[in-house]
């Protein structure tokens, strides 16, 4: 309709929400929509000393006419109904696609946190059980020493008998 080109979808719904857009769909739905690059091709041909007709043309279903009049009709005829339908199914489709997608970003990005979370608490659970280790067993190895110390000195005393 605009004759703009976009490299993304972000330029794109940008555009599609700018104020220019919405005049061109203005201009379109009343009938007074004239294609701009329609309207420069006459002004070359002018200068070259032809007169060509201006034509208004109907992008979305690739219409184009020699006046108001049959623009109107066009607008409000059966077959560019069905394509405003069929765009607007488009466009509803396309952002249900969009929200599934950030919905399940958003569920992936929640289960990656969950499994995080679960690795930090498997991490601590570790470290207290190495903690907890790690105070046993000097307990375990001080306990025969001092059974072996006793039992040196036991020894000892017997001998000295």
């Amino acid at each position: 309709l605009c004759g703009v080109k976009a490299n993304s979808q972000t330029s794109l719904d940008a555009h599609l929400h700018g104020s220019r857009h919405a005049r061109a769909v203005l201009l379109l739905l009343n009938g007074e929509y004239v294609d701009e690059r329609e309207e420069e091709e006459d002004e070359e041909d002018k200068d070259k000393g032809q007169v060509k007709h201006r034509s208004l043309v109907c992008e979305l279903c690739c219409a184009k006419t020699h006046s108001q009049v049959e623009m109107s009709a066009h607008l409000k005829g059966k077959r560019h109904a069905k394509r405003q339908q069929e765009q607007q199914q488009r466009q509803q489709r396309q952002q249900q696609q969009q929200q599934q997608q950030q919905q399940q970003q958003a569920h992936k990005k929640q289960q990656q946190q969950q499994q995080q979370q679960q690795q930090r608490h498997r991490q601590q659970q570790n470290q207290r059980q190495q903690k907890q280790q790690q105070q046993w067993l000097p307990k375990k190895i001080q306990q025969p020493q001092q059974q072996l110390q006793q039992l040196q000195q036991q020894e000892e005393q017997q001998q000295q008998q």
